[in-house]
């Protein structure tokens, strides 16, 4: 019984640490959403098919030069490589890898399974 047990709340551990899982099924086409980043306004455009995410834009943000490149430049691809909004952030720009993954799902027509 306590193997059981143990087994059950590793595999709770093990699902819970996977946060921020896209949920399947896209309403297909290009969505534009505006979030709050580190600097001010932080514009991203996602393109959906009705089964993936097929790109991820950053179209327009007032981060810091320098701080912002690599998450400007690497969340997205990752986004897109993975199918998951579980990807790692910039260190040093936290909040401005978290607010291109929250553009991604800051929208109340996709289903989304945690955010």
């Amino acid at each position: 019984m306590k193997k059981l047990l143990s087994l059950l709340l590793c595999l709770t551990m093990i699902l819970a640490a996977v946060p921020m899982a896209l949920a399947e099924g896209y309403t297909p086409g290009v969505y534009t959403a505006t979030v709050k980043g580190n600097n001010g306004d932080l514009t991203v455009e996602t393109e959906f098919s009705a089964a993936e995410i097929l790109s991820v834009k950053v179209v327009s943000h007032s981060e810091t030069a320098g701080l912002s490149d690599v998450p400007i430049a690497q969340i997205p691809d990752a986004l897109v490589e993975k199918q998951s909004l579980a990807v790692d952030t910039c260190s040093g720009a936290t909040v401005t890898s978290k607010a291109i993954r929250k553009a991604v799902v800051d929208r109340p027509e996709l289903n989304v399974r945690c955010f």
